[in-house]
């Protein structure tokens, strides 16, 4: 994936542009599908575990009625 450097600007009322921000640098990095993946229903919630990979630091866990 690699590594984007980026900057930050405003703009005032009248759409006027200002100084920019010093830059910044984002590293993305590809991550791999967590491993032992294992749920278990506990009433009337689910219980989910698993192995997170190398470099993953939150995960967002969705519900669906499908």
């Amino acid at each position: 994936m690699g590594d984007f450097s980026f900057t930050v600007t405003g703009l005032d009322a009248a759409g006027v542009e200002g100084s920019a921000s010093r830059p910044g640098v984002i590293s993305l990095i590809r991550l791999v599908p967590p491993t032992d993946l294992i749920s278990m229903a506990r009433g009337k919630n689910v219980l989910v575990r698993w192995t997170a990979p190398p470099g993953a630091a939150i995960f967002n866990v969705y519900r669906s009625e499908n």
